[in-house]
């Protein structure tokens, strides 16, 4: 019997709400007052020939704030080929980092984090991940989590779920899968009776 290679892609951007817009504004006020220093010092202490220094350091300033605003932007990107899953991590839309990858078949329980043992794998995993739009995350049906079993130890992965992603999970590892009843839509009945 053949088999066709799975293969699931999803990308979750990092909304950073109002603290992501504090900490800008915060950046750029340090930016400003360390501007103004640069430029008083030098008339302060009457030494004007450390003005043409303060150009080079004002573009370094700025080149600083530009680089810490760009790391604020943060993507996810969740990719399921068979039973491997792996999260990646895109800071800045340049630089990718490796969170974690495992097979689906390594995983204590793969299901939704309305379950009611939500709370107590939460409780036994050494570490959480949140591959999701917000760093907490909302308690929905949407967000499902796994619980991934190591040799030397525990972590939870939560993640948005999308329906396509329950046929693989229960592929590689059915013992562990929360039982997932697809949503029907009714149709109306046009007909006349």
């Amino acid at each position: 019997m053949y088999t066709s290679d799975t293969f699931i892609e999803a990308s979750i951007k990092r909304n950073n709400g109002i603290k992501g817009v504090v900490y800008i504004i915060l950046l750029i006020i340090v930016a400003l007052l360390i501007l103004a220093a640069i430029y008083a010092v030098p008339i302060v202490i009457g030494f004007y020939e450390l003005l043409y220094a303060s150009i080079p350091l004002t573009a370094l300033v700025i080149w600083g704030l530009v680089i810490l605003i760009q790391r604020r932007y943060v993507e996810y990107e969740i990719e399921i080929v068979n039973d491997l899953f792996t999260v990646t991590k895109i800071v800045g839309k340049k630089k990718r980092v490796d969170l974690a990858e495992f097979s689906v078949k390594d995983c204590d329980y793969i299901g939704p984090v309305t379950e009611d043992r939500y709370e107590s794998d939460y409780k036994r995993a050494e570490l959480k991940l949140a591959v999701t739009e917000n760093r907490e995350y909302p308690i929905t049906d949407d967000t499902w989590y796994a619980l991934v079993n190591r040799p030397d130890f525990k972590y939870l992965v939560a993640f948005p779920f999308k329906p396509e992603m329950f046929q693989v999970f229960r592929r590689y590892n059915p013992r562990n899968v929360f039982h997932y009843v697809k949503p029907v839509i009714a149709k109306e009945n046009k007909g006349g009776m």
